[in-house]
Order: structure tokens, then sequence, then C-alpha cells
């Protein structure tokens, strides 16, 4: 007797438990039956052992274990968030995207989205925001408190409020855009949600959790403001003196270098003794420009874009360079590259330092494959063209010209090249004195002829 109460004791209780861990097990699978799920739970074990299963908590089992659960939910889910307030304006999860650049904030570890502080930002939060009713508005903030034991932040502001804009029917996705403070204001933030009624007292600011996936971290600048547009000016600078050097310099061969140093006057000796030495290298010399002028540019569109949006950051990094960078220096140097060069090599020197792991086998590679440069070599036609080119600059009369080119052609002519024929000849006897009417039948004789 006592082996068959005890059997139909554990019957009971299993009779019990039974529908209880089903209706926990299926609230662990489902989150919208938690609240339904502890008060079946709580009434069943409220219940005495001896007393039989009530007939609503047998019905919720029996419905919650079986295979329509989603169906049950779609069917009485209204139900259950007006009995699970803090479920109704509940986040699961934000995306973040800067405004200005259109792209979206740097998503690390477990799902926390960074993004620079003060930026401009759009941040859409997925959540059940249901009993929010058409004459109220859903107001957002940021906290940098992540444990507010309470579940209220209405002390703990951080940040201004922003309204929330539905994007669905349903109100499940909304929408705030809004301005990040600095990284000091709110290092990490974490969201409060509010709603405003218009004919009430509004209801409190909630906190809705500190996982990494409902909120945001700020990372500071590179470099303050001021700062960045003092490094952009200075490295226009630079790329405009690596740009007018590059063309002036290289158009410095060796040649003229030492036609210089010979010929010229004191000023252009000095600067050109300056300039030998350096430009004795000319594919090192090439090689540290062009690398440093890169270098410079890159940085410098880096620090526009950081401070501007992506399309501005282009075309004002683009026509910073070009104009400033490219077009007045070379210009400049073109027409003065000797003084340009001779003033500016130790800037030259020191990133041709800068620059040698990298452009020094570089250039002994071009060495290799190019060979040596040796500079301008002029030819005898060279040299004769060179006179007539420059004949309104070098300040030689046309008889010196003339016999400068005839010197230059000495080597290739022959007596016969020079000779002039007997008839064209004219002769004068031996005996013929000089006066003035042989003078004049010798001129009109030259003219005629």
């Amino acid at each position: 007797m006592a082996r068959k109460d005890h059997v139909n004791g554990t019957l009971r209780l299993l009779w019990i438990l039974i529908p209880t861990i089903t209706v926990l097990g299926s609230s662990f699978r489902n989150p919208t039956l938690e609240a339904l799920s502890v008060n079946s739970s709580s009434r069943s074990i409220r219940s005495p052992i001896s007393s039989p299963l009530p007939s609503t908590t047998a019905a919720a089992a029996e419905d919650t274990s079986s295979p329509t659960t989603e169906s049950h939910v779609k069917r009485h889910g209204h139900s259950v968030r007006q009995r699970s307030p803090d479920f109704e304006k509940k986040v699961y999860g934000i995306s973040v995207q800067n405004y200005n650049e259109n792209k979206p904030a740097v998503v690390e570890g477990q799902g926390r989205h960074k993004i620079l502080e003060n930026s401009h930002v759009i941040i859409r939060i997925f959540g059940n925001f249901a009993s929010v009713r058409s004459d109220e508005t859903l107001l957002l903030s940021f906290t940098r408190i992540s444990d507010i034991s309470a579940g209220s932040c209405n002390d703990q502001h951080s940040t201004n409020e922003h309204p929330v804009k539905m994007l669905d029917k349903e109100h499940t996705v909304g929408e705030v855009r809004m301005t990040l403070p600095s990284k000091a204001d709110l290092p990490v933030g974490y969201i409060c949600l509010r709603v405003s009624k218009p004919s009430q007292n509004s209801s409190p600011s909630e906190f809705q959790g500190s996982q990494d996936w409902v909120s945001i971290e700020l990372e500071a600048s590179l470099l303050p403001l001021w700062l960045q547009i003092l490094c952009i000016m200075f490295l226009l600078l630079l790329s405009g003196l690596f740009s007018g050097l590059n063309l002036g310099l290289m158009s410095l061969n060796k040649t003229d270098l030492k036609i210089i140093i010979n010929t010229g006057t004191v000023e252009e000796k000095k600067f050109a003794s300056k300039i030998a030495p350096v430009r004795n290298h000319g594919n090192f010399l090439l090689c540290c420009l062009l690398f440093s002028n890169v270098l410079v540019n890159t940085t410098m569109t880096i620090l526009i874009d950081n401070i501007t949006t992506g399309f501005i950051a282009v075309v004002s990094s683009t026509m910073a360079i070009v104009c400033f960078g490219e077009i007045v220096p070379q210009a400049i140097c073109s027409r003065h590259g000797l003084q340009a060069g001779a003033k500016t090599i130790y800037i030259t020197k020191f990133f041709m330092l800068i620059t040698f792991p990298l452009a020094y086998p570089m250039s002994k590679i071009l060495d290799k494959i190019l060979g040596e440069e040796i500079g301008s070599v002029y030819t005898r036609e060279r040299l004769k063209e060179l006179l007539k080119v420059t004949k309104d600059h070098h300040g030689l009369e046309n008889e010196e010209v003339g016999i400068i080119s005839g010197a230059l052609d000495m080597k290739t002519k022959t007596v016969r090249d020079v000779m002039t024929k007997l008839d064209c000849v004219f002769m004068l006897p031996s005996d013929a004195v000089l006066n003035f009417d042989t003078m004049a039948e010798i001129e009109y004789h030259v003219v005629r002829t």
C-alpha cells in the first residue's frame, strides 16, 4: 500500500513539473513568451502537490509545447506585450553610419560600433516599439554609465534627446539623426529610450542594456583641427618643393653645371657648386624626390579626408595638389631651378637621408639598367646650330658667328672647297697704284659679284 502511494505521489509531481519545464523551454527559444512562461511556472509551483493541475496552466503548457508556438505568438503577442512593459521599448540591435561620408561605422569585438567623435551620424535601432502611438514621440539619448541597476537613466544623460523616426508600420525599425559628442564627454554610449506624451507626464527614460551590440564607442580625432590645418599647409609646401625640385634639378645635367662653374657669374658658380655633388647621383636624387612627393601627397590626402567628407576631400586635395603642388612650383623652378635648388639643398639632403633605405637600392637598379648618366654632349653640327639659334641672346656679330662656324668646319673642309675659280677672281697689275680710282673699281667688282 505504501509503495502504491509513493508511485501516485511521483506521478502527481511529474504531472505538475512537465508543463512547467515545457513552458520554460519554449521561453528560451522565443523571448516573447518569457513573461507567460514565468507566470505559468509560478502558478504551478504555488499549487499543492496533491491538487490537480489548473486547466489554464495545462492549456498554456499544451499550446507552448506544440509545434505551433510561432502562431501562438502571432495570435497572443499583443496581450503578452501588454503584460510586459519592459519589452515594449527594447532595442535588439543598432546600425551606425556617418551621414556626410555615407559609410558605416567600424564594428569590432562583440558588435560594438566605433565611430569618430563629433560626427554627423544616422543611427538605426531595431526592436519592438509597437506601444508607441502616433501622437507620441520616442526619444533616444546616450548615457556613459553602463551599470544602471534600476533600469532608468533620467538623471544620467550624457547627450540630448533626439526623436526617433519610425521607418515601418510595425514600429520595429527607427532612425535617429544626430551629432555625436566628443570622446571626453562620452567614451562609450549606452542607449536610453523615453516616450514623450503630449497629454500627460512623459514616461521615464529606460536603459536598454550594456551589451556591445546596443552601444557605441567614440574614437578621438587623429589631431586637433587647427593642427591638422597647419599640417596640411606644411605638407602642401613640401609637395610643391619636391615637384619643383624634380623639374629644376633634373633639368640641370652634369655638363650644364660644369659650364656654369667654369664660366658663370660669382653667384651662379656658388649655386652650381652646391648642387653638383647631389646632382652627380641623378637616379638617387630622382627616387628621393619621387618617394618624398608621394609620401607627402598621401599624408595630406588622409588629413583632408579626416576633416571633410569624401567628395569634398577628393576635390579639395586634387585642386590643392595640382595648383599649389604641381603647376606653380614647376613654373617657378623651370626658370629659376639653379637658385631654388641651391637654397633648398639642405632640405634635399635631409630627405635623401630619410628615404635612403628605399631610394638608394632603386637608384642602383636604374643605374644597372639604364647606365651611367653622361650629360649633354654637343657635336660640331650642334655647336653651329646652337650659335645660330641663340644669335639673338649671345651678343655675337654675324661676322664672328661666321668665323666660329668656319673654324668648326676646318677639319672637314679641303682646299678645293675654299678655292675661287680663276674667272671669278678680280686681278690687278703688279704695278697698279692703290688710289681712289683703283679702290672704287675694286668695290664695284665686289658688289657686282
